[in-house]
């Protein structure tokens, strides 16, 4: 991303995210993403980095998702469905 360029508006941003800076950084009700059971991100104050104790993991976070069907599929199947009559 180029710099000086938002990630989103700033008023999207001021939503949740933390204010952590110290070395012990989101550890605790202090932290606004954990006080709402969030992780940090890089919108938070503390970047989501090493220094964080509540880092967002996308490998965890799609392992927590593994059992949400994929619908795509079955939406495929019906906008068949729906060319099909069309042809009628």
């Amino acid at each position: 991303m180029e710099d000086g360029v938002s990630y989103a508006p700033e008023h999207i941003l001021k939503l949740v995210r933390c204010g952590c800076t110290s070395e012990r950084a989101c550890r605790g009700g202090k932290c606004g993403c954990m006080g709402r059971q969030l992780p940090c991100t890089m919108f938070c104050t503390c970047g989501g980095g090493t220094a964080c104790s509540n880092p967002f993991n996308i490998t965890e976070s799609a392992k927590d998702h593994a059992d949400i069907p994929d619908d795509s599929d079955e939406a495929d199947d019906r906008a068949m469905d729906v060319d099909d009559e069309d042809d009628e």
